[in-house]
């Protein structure tokens, strides 16, 4: 539900009760939690110097008003792609789209 048509099969759903049994359930998989963010805090995505961990979980927010402040406190580390230009979002597919790049 509320995939695009086939897309199921290369992503797994899982439902949580609320956003701290989320986080919890990614940290016992090993994952760290990295999320988009245009805070003063974050860190430009092309000038991440350490290597990267074994296991991301990308946290991407609305365009409207980003990732709620309670996951993004809970977040390992924050990071925004350098936009050119009059914006300074994006669609959150292309959004990912570059994270993952």
């Amino acid at each position: 539900e509320g995939f695009v048509a086939g897309a199921d099969r290369y992503v797994t759903v899982r439902h949580f009760a609320d956003i701290d049994e989320c986080v919890a359930e990614l940290r016992r998989a090993g994952y760290q939690l990295w999320a988009t963010d245009l805070s003063p805090e974050a860190e430009c995505i092309s000038e991440l110097k350490s290597p990267l961990p074994e296991k991301i979980a990308l946290i991407l927010g609305r365009e409207a008003d980003g990732i709620s402040k309670p996951l993004l406190e809970q977040a390992d580390r924050r990071m925004y792609l350098q936009l050119r230009g009059f914006t300074e979002s994006l669609n959150v597919a292309v959004a990912g789209a570059l994270c993952v790049d």
